[in-house]
């Protein structure tokens, strides 16, 4: 659009003559990029849900300790944020704070993945078995925290906003729900 006037044109998308690879091959390449961002963007998601649940922790934490040391508040939090840092650990690297810690603490599962997508991409070919293999290596690796994550969303979330509630301060949420096949859909805390 420019201004009010709106111009519409027919294209059609070529591939560039100088690659070898048939429609085919670069469907492929294209089908498990797009398998891999989604499980990127989960593994994104739920890291995201993970760090906003743990802020939500601190701050109640603060508050049942300021409302009188409520110790089952106190220690149900903290058992909690230790069930979720250990997630969020094995989906991220959070030790490194900077590009040479990259170099002194291992990949985790989302810098695995945004490797992966790089290697799919970088150049115009089918995917060679070799990727193929580590794709279906990592995800399940993934699926694994990720079901991690959705068992404290089910269980112990809830079992712990029972003492929070009891003890007058605001319950806790899980931030995200992972659903197969689908993008994680925000939840109210």
């Amino acid at each position: 659009m420019i201004g009010d006037e709106r111009h519409e044109t027919r294209f059609e998308v070529r591939k560039d003559p100088r690659v070898s690879a048939s429609q085919t091959d670069l469907e492929a390449q294209f089908a498990l990029a797009m398998k891999v961002h989604d499980k990127l963007s989960r593994t994104h998601a739920t890291i995201n849900a993970i760090r906003k649940m743990k802020g939500q922790l601190d701050l109640w934490i603060t508050r049942a300790k300021a409302q009188g040391g409520q110790t089952r508040v106190v220690n149900g939090a903290t058992s909690l944020k230790k069930k979720a840092s250990a997630v969020e650990e094995a989906l991220v690297q959070v030790k490194a704070k900077s590009r040479q810690d990259t170099l002194n603490y291992p990949a985790k599962l989302n810098a695995k993945l945004a490797s992966l997508l790089g290697s799919i991409g970088g150049a115009d070919f089918a995917p060679p078995n070799g990727l193929r293999g580590v794709y279906e290596g990592l995800p399940r690796r993934g699926q694994a925290q990720i079901a991690k994550w959705g068992a404290l969303g089910a269980g112990d979330v809830p079992a712990f906003a029972k003492p929070v509630r009891a003890a007058g301060v605001p319950p806790v949420g899980a931030g995200a729900r992972i659903e197969r096949g689908r993008r994680p859909a925000r939840q109210a805390p």
